[in-house]
């Protein structure tokens, strides 16, 4: 049996209900051992109350935490996993989901693994090893490969002026416990490297600033100008659609700028032939529809001539519409 009911906020998990199971070690936390603790004591907020989640890159997982509610309260305590880890400060290293559900349900006692830094470790590498590597088990909800990014990020800031090679990002994920293939530690790896690069090489921009620093460089109002960037299709096709939206309000067409996004100042120059060679393949499909606008016109059926050709709806009224057939609407 791995399910023991308790009465919240009073019931007290046993110990002995982790017999025979055998402690994970790591190499940041040493002298792991079950304890019961008061809820209460648990340090996992900080100066400003915020809950840490640092192995969680964006932090408390409400979804899981009402799942893991809903299975303390109808199944009770799962003993087949371990409790959160906490130093003996009392300081949360895993398991924060879980915790706020506890201060949730005004739990007033729970059992937790306790120990302290190995000699040489400090709290990051801990919640690092902790953090990422025991969420790879059910029913805690894995660490994802952003989870493992910012992290890694947050490891190679640490280093200062030190250059972190990609041989150590590569080792540092692996001596974490995940489930990733060596594939997918690579992308980890290059994604994170490559965003240090970029912030430290390339001056960032969102598309409401791409608008301002254009129309101030193009000493233009920021209405009369569009922006997109290098890493959302949707983005340029956006731009599409706010050119005709602009020229069909002010019968002219808009600046366009375009920023790049997530890349470092090496690939600026190949990333921005790539943007050209969109707009330019673009501009040339345009001009081609515009002839055969023309065409149309001399032939004297302009009004016939449509870009967008709607053809109808999809049926969807259930018992109102047939589904063998495109509804059309006058």
């Amino acid at each position: 049996m791995t399910h023991h009911k308790i009465e919240f906020p009073c019931g007290v998990p046993e110990l002995s209900w982790w017999e025979g199971m055998k402690i994970p070690t790591f190499r940041h936390i040493e002298n792991l051992e079950l304890k019961i603790l008061d809820v209460d004591s648990i340090i996992c907020t900080n100066l400003k109350g915020q809950v840490i989640n640092t192995a969680r890159a964006f932090g408390v997982d409400k979804v899981n935490a009402a799942s893991i509610k809903e299975n303390l309260e109808a199944k009770g305590v799962d003993s087949s996993y371990f409790p959160g880890v906490v130093l003996d400060t009392n300081e949360l290293i895993d398991g924060f989901t879980r915790q706020s559900v506890l201060v949730e349900l005004k739990q007033q006692k729970w059992v937790y693994l306790q120990g302290k830094l190995a000699t040489g470790s400090t709290i990051e590498d801990a919640k690092d090893e902790v953090g990422l590597g025991l969420n790879n088990h059910s029913p805690s909800k894995r660490a994802t490969k952003d989870d493992f990014r910012v992290r890694l990020r947050e490891y190679i800031d640490r280093q200062g002026d030190r250059k972190v090679t990609k041989k150590e990002c590569i080792d540092w994920v692996n001596a974490i416990n995940h489930s990733f293939t060596q594939e997918g530690v690579d992308k980890i790896v290059n994604e994170t490297l490559n965003a240090k690069e970029t912030d430290n090489t390339m001056e960032p921009f969102t598309k409401v600033g791409a608008k301002n620093r254009g129309a101030k460089l193009l000493n233009l109002d920021r209405n009369d100008v569009v922006a997109f960037d290098n890493k959302s299709g949707a983005s340029f096709e956006r731009s599409v659609i706010d050119v005709i939206n602009h020229y069909g309000e002010y019968s002219q067409f808009p600046a366009v700028v375009a920023f790049t996004n997530r890349t470092a100042s090496k690939d600026a120059l190949s990333a921005r032939i790539r943007m050209k060679e969109v707009v330019d393949k673009t501009n040339e499909t345009l001009r081609t529809m515009f002839k055969e606008y023309r065409a149309a016109e001399k032939r004297g059926k302009a009004d016939e001539f449509e870009v967008i050709q709607l053809k109808g709806f999809l049926p969807q009224i259930i018992d109102g519409e047939s589904g063998d057939e495109i509804v059309t609407v006058e």
